[in-house]
């Protein structure tokens, strides 16, 4: 029953992030592998850079990624649909921080306030009950 309950948050939580057009930017990518070539040794940054881009993709995904997860969950795969989920709902999180901290810098909190109460809100909010429900 809480499996069930997971895959339902899940696909209206991906929904409202696909209606709110929340996924992540290619700024991040170029971070990650900037940073991986930085920090690790020369054999092994091609392929932190690969696993980086990989996740990036499903991040990149946004609403469709959680209701991928979803998808995932509903076959019985919880690891992969947590995956999945986390990393679509990931991105609308970390939109809702950089929005939160340029409003207070800016002192618009209320942008942040139409943002946190819109789709992109009620989503991300849905998609982290949708994974404490999965467990």
């Amino acid at each position: 029953m809480a499996r069930r309950r997971a895959v339902q948050l899940a696909l209206v939580g991906g929904v409202l992030l696909l209606l709110a057009h929340a996924s992540a930017g290619t700024s991040l990518l170029q971070l990650g592998d900037r940073l991986a070539r930085a920090f690790l040794p020369a054999e092994v940054a091609p392929v932190a850079s690969l696993a980086f881009l990989v996740l990036f993709v499903i991040a990149s995904l946004g609403g469709l990624g959680v209701i991928f997860g979803a998808v995932a969950w509903r076959k019985g795969w919880m690891r992969t649909g947590h995956l999945f989920v986390m990393l679509g709902a990931g991105t609308g999180l970390l939109g809702l921080l950089l929005l939160l901290v340029v409003s207070v810098a800016s002192g618009s909190v209320g942008n942040f306030l139409l943002w946190l109460l819109g789709p992109a809100g009620l989503g991300v909010a849905l998609c982290i009950l949708a994974r404490r429900e999965a467990g």
